[in-house]
């Protein structure tokens, strides 16, 4: 048995009632640009960890990061309230494989097709996988609560583990689908493993939106009421 929410008095499981303890897992890289490129605004990264201190209730906020996606300072002031514990990396550029698509000729008398090839730009890449899936599993047990801020699928197989090991997970990001009208490309944070992973643990695996505490953590704006 898996478990189900008692809103009351916690997490059930085998019978037995959890109260859960909350921990934030932040994959920053991941987060900024959820938040940049699908929703267009900068996440405050002092609201956000107060949010999830104070209206959230994490007991731990941890911060993956590479060094040039938040000012050093931002960070340090953060560490030295004892708000979050960060570990950042060196930041790598990394060169996106061009993508190929077919447009056929308008023209019913032409109906000649034309392979056009799309340069996708570039990616920046820390490569703190290693240190958020550490992270998870040191805490992954049957009474803890884990928010994860990440749209990456290749956490596919350390959230199967953490369920196992008996935590439920929230995982972080913004769920629709956008069209871009330049290369009509769709683009989506949820990777489909991770959708895959929310129809298979309906009740412990569960995403959430983002968008939701929006104007709480955005940089422009000034927090108002708990989301």
């Amino acid at each position: 048995m898996i478990g189900y929410w008692n809103n009351v008095e916690g997490f059930v499981r085998d019978g037995i009632t959890y109260t859960m303890k909350k921990i934030a897992f932040i994959d920053a890289n991941n987060t900024a640009a959820t938040a940049e490129r699908m929703l267009g605004f900068v996440v405050d990264w002092y609201k956000l960890c107060v949010f999830l201190k104070e209206r959230w209730g994490c007991e731990k906020v941890f911060i993956y990061s590479g060094v040039d996606v938040t000012p050093e300072n931002v960070f340090t002031s953060l560490v030295a309230l004892g708000y979050v514990e960060v570990q950042a990396k060196e930041t790598l550029i990394y060169k996106n494989p061009e993508k190929k698509i077919t447009i056929t000729c308008p023209n019913a008398a032409c109906q000649k097709s034309f392979v056009k090839i799309l340069d996708m730009g570039y990616r920046k890449k820390s490569n703190c996988d290693v240190e958020l899936t550490m992270g998870v599993l040191d805490y992954a047990a049957k009474d803890t609560e884990l928010f994860v801020f990440t749209g990456d699928g290749d956490f596919e197989v350390l959230f199967e583990r953490a369920v196992a090991m008996g935590s439920v997970i929230k995982i972080v990001s913004h769920h629709t689908v956008l069209k871009d009208p330049k290369t009509g490309l769709t683009h989506s944070r949820f990777s489909a493993k991770l959708k895959r992973l929310f129809k298979r643990y309906p009740n412990v695996i569960m995403p959430m939106e983002i968008e939701r505490i929006k104007h709480l953590i955005d940089i422009k704006k000034t927090p108002g009421l708990a989301a």
